[in-house]
């Protein structure tokens, strides 16, 4: 943390500042020091900067905070992280320079001098500009060149932090801007040094742009600045200051007070009028303005009641919701079971190692007497942790034998994920933990809580909730996580036995007070009077289920197994080969149970609101009509558009779908229990159709089932998409595979563990170079792969790069030299497209090759239509007389393909299939090609996989880079669609300035008001907060294409873009045909259908990636990142905005909220996204 020691105390943002150059000489010294930590506290926050700068103000009357025993504990961990950076360095017997960090013009010089020596490492160095200086932990020599000489300096921060942070990046930017006056040049890398001793290196050029951005928005902050000018108090995160503006916002009855609330909420209620606690105590339901469901505004509105009648936080005041609002809340606790048991973790994470461990597992039950009794599990190492939680398990199974119907009960997310965590990381009692998950053995009492009552707190913590049950309220030492967290620390420095004792005690109450609350709820007289309680509990277990559905263990059993067996034994890399092939084996069954997490969540824990925003259930869908489809009847059913829909439109009813019925009043909205099958085991499933262009939705029944369960009585329900669970096509496949592997029968393909090992192509780097100034080189390349074996190999197609098209001539020659090549992608529609081409290929130079297309049973049907007037033979079966195989990973993970009978695996749009479909693919082929691009559209997933797991297989291979190294792949160069100005801006955006244009298309113009190519932003003001959609958004696209529609425009045709032809410029007149309007979100899309009426074709980008028109526009839709639906990182995607904007064969245009360039990201991806859209804003600027 490389600060001088007098500047460290309490400055928690520190580093960077700038000089106040209109402030007077006689008080800039002060300015200089006042401003000290207020660069990045002003990233984050106007406000804290503010603070800041009035606390080093003599004349304020405000202080700085006092820091707390956490800070302060952080802060001295921090130093001794630091000098045992140092240690690290010196037993390398590295040069290792030490300064002093001290602040002058004297230290400057000093700084000068030393770098000017070539140390290996510098430390505490101070770094000064003319209006930016900073102390940096280290400088790091590289062999580059500067105005030093042959080499440079990078700076190098350290952290605690496990994990980067965007603050530790904009900080290690600002050195870098330093830097440049020492070194003439801006520093290529800056680096991290993590907690847990992880070394990071980042690329400066990718956040630039997201710096300068702030820079410049925190140089105008400082000249408009004034020390008399009053403080606007707004809620948020404002670091260190954030206890002091709460209080300042409870003085002035903030409405931000009430439980609960959003930003995006309070700024509705504020634009009715309604500001403070006493407004929304107030409100009148029925006449007001307020932009939101009425049934929200009653629960604020209650909310906000009860807050105001608490007098001491000591007493709460609170009030059991009505039994007709209990579903969710009440409704969800099981009966009294005498082996019920109340379980509660304590965690400590340690910031020298960035090891978490579990250090004590509390659980209170009733012994053999049915008095309560407490046990607790005890791990100071990760050995004992393993046994600690083994123990835990153990003895929760045999309680459940003696008690199969008791529960385990908590409080909070955190237990689960913990015990997820733990099976995880010790790779035991996972199918037992997974099990406890689905079934829900665990019961969860914060939700339930929180839906049976209205407490009087701004906080639904048990440490406030349990004020309303227990007699005697805590007064011992340890009384919150932190503070056990801190104790922990103390006991491993001092050994202290006594201070263990008080942790035990803390964990005991923990345990106990959530037994307390159980039995509080049950006795209340609303809980007594629902009737048929046991009716009433959810306990979805396996049998909710069928066997066939969630068959899920087999291939974690084998995962397991592959683990523990001694494989791979000639490989360098051989534990994290293991592991990772381990982590890919389950990878489909852990996506599925993730689906079914999140199903059972939307089911049992979500509240309306939240469900509105989901995407995976479609709410408030009202009956319409019942209509005849072929032999059944379907019932139809209209929805809201604004809402966030993430499923697919379908017409051919192949999605399973489930049910809940609505009960609405005039101020309340009720989720009833989901419809089961008559025996109440099962889920009713219906078939279902969306119709999202007629905004409809439509469920398949037959006659019977409607008669029996009378689904149409039922006028309003939410329809929830059931999982669908894919691996149960492939499991047995997948399986066997995995079991060979693990009996020896068979070893896993060499090509694909070249591909986990990253290997270089011998030969490719030399071809590369002699091929660069090359457009068409498919006669090379497909000579050179004549010759590979067990290699793995990429070819990188950026947009307008015919990357399809090259692939499909490249695998015509592959035929044409006798080898036999497999085809898979994401989709049979991808497949069946480079088929097309191979044939077309083939009938252009008279090669004979047989081409097949194995099919499933479910895509047969269109496959044959598909190809009815080609060569291409389509079935379900296998064949061995083919030369090209089309097939997806269900055909190509089957036994039938083992041995390897084809040369080449060619995996299209390769950046959206998985490593894991790869692996159970790779044994059909010696030799693999991973054909796509990572720098566009990514493989969808719903699980956090460990690792690299997750990754896609272009993705991993790629390890990051935006280009495809030259000693593992081809990248092709050229864009054959994108006007000149256009190509410039996304090469330079995306693909390091490699991506060229085909200067023809300068010709390629639209003759508007606007520019005639390239790429145009529009700032667009939102008038209110906006998230998924954005009705300002649209109408200013409407008035765009009203604009644009009927000009001129002029392109150049592909068909002669060649040196043999003649140019031949095209001009046509732009109608709706000719525009794409493309967004993020299902919502805007909806909406823009809407709104445009027809004047564009529009869509989500997912859906139009390899499309092209003349014209493409791009609705960010969300007003900043506080609003956006999955945050900057979805909305500024940067593979996202690549398609987006590179589909237009002559003008882009992206239209948006500016306040996206204002947020501050929450990761560190996300501040690269936000840069990416912050250098689209400069080169407006730039024009």
């Amino acid at each position: 943390m490389g600060d001088a020691a007098s500047d460290r105390a309490g400055d928690i943002y520190r580093k960077v500042l700038y000089q106040g150059s209109r402030f007077s000489k006689s008080s800039q010294s002060l300015f200089l020091f006042a401003i000290r930590s207020s660069f990045l506290a002003f990233s984050k926050s106007q406000l804290s900067a503010s603070l800041d700068l009035h606390a080093k103000n003599s004349s304020s009357q405000i202080n700085y905070p006092e820091s707390d025993e956490m800070s302060r504990y952080l802060q001295e961990m921090g130093k001794k992280y630091e000098a045992k950076f140092g240690e690290i360095l010196q037993a390398k017997n590295l040069d290792v320079c030490h300064l002093k960090g001290e602040i002058s013009e004297k230290s400057y010089e000093n700084t000068l001098l030393t770098l000017n020596k070539a140390h290996d490492f510098v430390s505490q160095v101070f770094l000064n500009s003319k209006k930016l200086y900073g102390v940096a932990d280290y400088l790091m020599k590289v062999s580059s060149k500067s105005d030093l000489g042959n080499f440079s300096y990078e700076p190098v921060e350290i952290k605690l932090a496990t994990f980067e942070k965007p603050s530790y990046i904009l900080q290690s930017i600002a050195y870098c801007e330093l830097l440049n006056n020492v070194l003439g040049r801006i520093p290529e890398n800056f680096h991290l040094h993590l907690g847990g001793g992880k070394f990071k290196t980042f690329k400066t050029k990718y956040f630039y742009d997201w710096y300068k951005n702030i820079e410049d928005k925190y140089e105008r902050f400082l000249s408009k600045f004034s020390i008399d000018e009053p403080l606007d108090y707004l809620p948020g995160d404002h670091g260190k200051w954030n206890k002091f503006v709460q209080e300042k916002l409870k003085e002035k009855g903030d409405i931000i007070q009430v439980h609960a609330m959003r930003l995006d909420q309070r700024k509705k209620f504020n634009e009715a009028g309604i500001k403070t606690i006493f407004d929304l105590k107030n409100i009148d339901l029925n006449n007001h303005k307020v932009d939101l469901n009425n049934g929200l505004i009653k629960r604020f509105k209650n909310q906000a009641t009860l807050q105001l009648r608490t007098t001491s936080e000591d007493n709460p005041a609170f009030e059991i919701r009505p039994i007709n609002e209990q579903d969710k809340g009440l409704n969800l606790l099981p009966i009294k079971n005498d082996g019920d048991m109340f379980f509660d973790f304590e965690g400590y994470p340690d910031p020298l190692t960035a090891e978490k461990i579990e250090y004590l597992i509390g659980i209170t039950f009733k012994d053999k007497e049915g008095k309560y009794i407490y046990k607790s599990f005890w791990a100071h190492n990760m050995d004992d942790e393993k046994k600690a939680f083994s123990e835990f398990v153990k003895f929760i199974k045999e309680r459940k034998i003696n008690y199969p119907s008791g529960k385990l009960f908590h409080y909070g997310n955190y237990e689960k994920n913990a015990l997820g965590n733990l099976a995880a990381k010790h790779q035991i009692h996972i199918e037992t933990i997974d099990d406890w998950l689905r079934s829900e053995y665990l019961i969860d009492l914060f939700p339930i809580t929180k839906n049976a009552m209205i407490l009087g707190a701004g906080s639904y913590s048990i440490k406030y909730v349990e004020r309303i049950y227990l007699k005697d309220l805590r007064k011992e030492e340890i009384s919150t996580a932190g503070d056990s967290v801190i104790q922990y620390a103390n006991w491993i420095n001092l050994k202290d036995e006594k201070i263990l004792d008080s942790i035990e005690a803390y964990n005991k109450q923990d345990c106990d007070s959530t037994q307390k609350l159980r039995d509080f709820l049950l006795d209340l007289p609303e809980y007594k009077k629902l009737k048929s309680i046991n009716q009433q509990v959810k306990s979805y277990n396996d049998n909710d289920l069928s066997v066939d559905e969630i068959n899920i263990n087999v291939l974690d059993k084998e995962a397991k197994k592959f683990r523990e067996n001694d494989q791979l034994t000639e490989l360098k890399n051989k534990e994290y080969l293991i592991k990772l092939i381990s982590e890919l084996i389950p990878f489909h069954p852990s996506e599925e149970r993730v689906e079914f997490w999140e199903f059972f969540a939307r089911l049992n824990d979500k509240t309306p609101e939240e469900l509105t925003s989901d995407g995976e259930v479609i709410v408030n869908c009202k009956f319409q009509k019942i209509i005849q489809i072929k032999n059944s009847l379907g019932l139809v059913y209209s929805f809201n558009e604004n809402q966030v829909i993430k499923i697919q439109s379908d017409l051919d009813f192949k999605n399973d779908f489930c049910l809940a019925p609505i009960q609405t009043t005039a101020s309340n909205l009720l989720i009833k229990e989901a419809i089961k099958t008559d025996d109440g085991k099962y889920f009713l499933k219906l078939k279902g159709s969306l119709d999202e262009e007629n905004k409809n939705f439509t469920l398949k029944i037959s006659r019977a089932n409607l008669e029996k369960y009378k689904i149409n009585q039922y006028e309003e329900i939410n329809i929830y998409k059931f999982p669908s669970v894919i691996s149960q096509y492939m499991e047995s496949d997948c399986s066997l595979q995995a079991q060979s592997w693990n009996n020896g029968s068979s070893n896993i393909s060499k090509a694909f563990l070249n591909f986990l090992d990253r290997k270089s192509v011998k030969g490719i780097s030399e071809l590369n170079e002699k091929l660069s100034n090359k457009e068409n080189n498919s006669d090379e390349i497909s000579n050179f792969l004549f010759d590979l074996k067990d290699e793995t190999l990429a070819i990188q197609g950026p947009p307008g790069t015919g990357k399809t098209t090259f692939t499909a001539e490249l695998i015509s020659k592959l035929i044409e030299k006798g080898l036999r090549v497999a085809i898979s992608s994401n989709g049979h529609k991808a497949i069946n497209n480079i088929l097309l081409k191979v044939e077309n290929f083939c009938k252009l130079n008279s090669i004979n090759g047989n081409l097949y297309k194995r099919s499933s049973s479910s895509s047969i049907r269109d496959d044959e239509l598909y190809f009815m007037n080609t060569s291409i033979n389509v079935s379900t079966t296998y064949r061995q007389d083919i030369d090209v195989l089309g097939a997806t990973v269900f055909s190509l993970s089957k036994q039938d393909y083992f041995g390897q009978p084809f040369d080449y695996l060619i995996i299209d749009e390769s950046g959206q299939v998985s490593s894991a479909n790869l692996l159970y693919m790779s044994q059909c082929a010696k030799n693999i090609l991973l054909v796509g691009d990572q720098q566009q559209l990514s493989q969808p997933k719903k699980a956090s996989h460990p690792g690299d797991s997750g990754l896609s297989c272009l993705e991993y291979f790629m390890n990051g880079e935006d280009i495809v190294p030259t000693d593992k792949g081809f990248f092709l160069p050229k864009s054959w669609r994108m006007p000149p100005d256009l190509t410039n801006v996304v090469s330079r955006m995306f693909y390091e300035g490699r991506l060229e244009p085909e200067i023809a298309n300068s010709f390629n113009k639209v003759f508007w008001s606007g520019k005639t190519s390239g790429l145009e932003f529009f700032p667009v003001k939102h008038k209110s907060q906006n998230s998924s959609f954005s009705i300002e958004e649209a109408e200013y696209i409407y008035h765009l294409l009203k604009k644009i529609i009927g000009s001129e425009y002029q392109f150049i045709s592909n068909s002669t873009k060649s040196k043999n032809q003649d140019m031949n410029l095209e001009k046509k007149v732009i109608s709706p045909e000719d525009i794409l309007v493309t967004t993020p979100y299902n919502a805007q899309k909806n909406l823009l259908q809407k709104e445009l009426k027809g004047l564009a074709d529009v869509g989500t980008v997912d859906k139009f990636q390899g499309l092209e028109k003349p014209i493409a526009i791009y609705s960010l839709a969300s007003t900043d990142s506080e609003n956006a639906p999955r945050g900057l990182s979805f909305v500024l995607n940067a593979n996202r905005l690549n398609v987006a904007i590179s589909r237009a064969k002559c003008l882009s245009i992206v239209v948006g909220s500016p306040e996206l360039a204002n947020c501050m990201p929450k990761s560190v991806e996300e501040a690269k996204q936000l840069s990416r859209f912050c250098k689209i804003l400069r080169f407006m600027d730039q024009d």
